[in-house]
């Protein structure tokens, strides 16, 4: 099995300064910007979420590399979406572009798990991602 980890620490008033209409269109994705409409503190939404796309970047590209594959395309972080596993409010990872197809080529040698954890503090928002990916011998079976 090989595993990567990504981490990033946003320090959220330097960040509140950074968003500007532009950035958030490039960086984020639509179900992104209606959610953080919804929340008290936009800018902090968008700092944990900026964190999370960060984190799965580095993460993914540690992957690509170590299996041989390359990073190009890897650094669109509309990409990398948070989202919500169903019925829960425990964050997960939707992925799109290049980061998606990356993933679905390494599944076809195998199993790729994701995990995500978020966290905010006051004046900071983090985020943690692993992304493992096990190689499984030609013909055999994988089963959940």
């Amino acid at each position: 099995m090989t595993v990567a980890a990504g981490h990033d620490l946003v320090f959220v008033p330097e960040f509140r300064r950074l968003l500007r209409p532009r950035f958030i269109e490039r960086a984020y994705t639509a179900a992104e910007v209606t959610e953080s409409r919804e929340r008290s503190d936009p800018a902090a939404y968008f700092a944990s979420r900026w964190a999370a796309k960060e984190a799965a970047y580095k993460a993914l590209c540690d992957l690509a590399l170590r299996s041989g594959r390359t990073t190009d395309g890897l650094a669109c972080f509309r990409d990398y979406e948070v989202v919500r596993r169903l019925g829960s409010r425990v964050p997960a990872l939707a992925f799109h572009g290049e980061a998606a197809r990356l993933l679905a080529e390494l599944e076809k040698d195998g199993h790729v798990s994701v995990s995500i954890s978020l966290t905010d503090e006051h004046e900071y928002a983090g985020a943690f991602v692993v992304v493992g990916a096990t190689r499984v011998a030609s013909g055999t079976r994988v089963t959940a």
